[in-house]
């Protein structure tokens, strides 16, 4: 795991609306945001993260100013990534045909919004190639195949890459 992994694990956890406590008193251990011992030096002798709580037993560990507004920054960078609807289409030029459905998939990439879309057909329709289009377009896509991938093996690949969109191929 990367450093930049580490830190807005962190911050999500710091972040956590299902913690009913202070914000301020929220802190971590290393092992539960999936960091080693030496993550945790190197981001301490960077300034982005600080000792909270240290015991004989205990260390917990808040991000610092530095990494929160780091972390914040690159967080707004990925919301705020517009994917054009142009860079879809061209992704997908390699389907012959369905342009209204190109164009429909397209833009609701573009929109950002939370929309799902069932493509229905006989086999050899371009329904794969569509969906890898996308992939191709969108590069935190995750595209996962139905028949290798479990329920559990689908919410862990969902928690550790957060991709923006969602790929599911029979």
């Amino acid at each position: 795991m990367n450093d930049m992994q580490v830190l807005r694990r962190a911050y999500e956890r710091e972040n956590d609306t299902r913690d009913r406590r202070s914000p301020h008193l929220r802190s971590w251990e290393y092992y539960t945001i999936g960091a080693s011992r030496d993550d945790m030096r190197r981001l301490l002798d960077e300034g982005f993260i600080i000792i909270a709580l240290k015991t004989a037993n205990l260390t917990k560990y808040k991000l610092s100013e530095k990494g929160r507004n780091f972390v914040w920054a690159t967080t707004m960078e990925r919301e705020f990534a517009k994917i054009p609807a142009s860079s879809v289409l061209e992704a997908m030029d390699l389907v012959v045909g369905f342009d209204d459905i190109k164009d429909a998939i397209a833009k609701a990439v573009e929109s950002r919004r939370r929309i799902n879309f069932l493509l229905e057909g006989p086999p050899a329709c371009a329904k794969s190639i569509m969906l890898e289009g996308v992939r191709s377009a969108v590069p935190d896509a995750y595209i996962a195949f139905g028949s290798r991938t479990s329920a559990s093996g689908l919410s862990e690949a969902l928690f550790e890459f957060q991709p923006s969109v969602l790929l599911l191929d029979e």
